[in-house]
């Protein structure tokens, strides 16, 4: 596996909820649980550029296949911004 402290990997979250909601809890198991919670979850998630196929992959906790999926959003993204 990955380093889990590498950019596609970072997103927003407060202390909180990093260190005692998701603790070590793989993506598939806390994800469900804000997804009944959170009715905007899939509009956050697009906020942080975690779209289509990285949403699959942490759903199968394909760390890989998230970073990965994830990496390509960003670059879209900034490629957008940045080939204006």
């Amino acid at each position: 596996m990955s380093e889990i402290n590498v950019l596609m990997n970072i997103t927003l979250v407060d202390d909180y909820l990093n260190k005692r909601v998701i603790k070590a809890k793989p993506p598939s198991k806390y994800m469900r649980s804000f997804r009944k919670t959170n009715p905007q979850l899939d509009s956050t998630l697009r906020s942080h550029l975690i779209t289509g196929t990285a949403v699959d992959a942490f759903g199968e906790d394909e760390y890989e296949a998230f970073l990965e999926a994830r990496a390509n959003t960003v670059a879209e993204a900034l490629n957008k911004v940045l080939l204006v």
